[in-house]
């Protein structure tokens, strides 16, 4: 059974239509509310990702509840995605640091 349509649809209904981003994005959102600078998208698809980790593959993505999701445009999604992948790959490389062998 496919649930992702519904997840989706979940989503998008708790978002209203619109890109959830805060400024998390890095550009400036309007003051009052702190909502998208694109506000209510004409048509365009918004991208439903993990709150937690908007790089989440999308097998991964599928299984995380839809209260831990949000809906993003196309112009918030980029940078916030670069941002997570920049900082998983960070946390990876400190990962694989600390495991490597020494040889005294």
């Amino acid at each position: 059974m496919n649930h992702l349509p519904d997840l989706y649809e979940t989503v998008l209904e708790r978002s209203a239509g619109r890109c959830q981003c805060t400024g998390q994005c890095g550009f400036k959102h309007r003051t009052e509310g702190g909502e998208c600078r694109h506000g209510r998208h004409d048509g365009s698809r918004l991208t439903v990702v993990p709150v937690a980790d908007p790089a989440a593959p999308p097998r991964a993505a599928c299984l995380v509840p839809a209260e831990q999701m949000t809906a993003l445009c196309r112009e918030c999604l980029g940078p916030i995605r670069a941002k997570a992948s920049k900082a998983r790959q960070q946390h990876l490389a400190e990962r694989a640091a600390d495991t490597e062998p020494t040889l005294f």
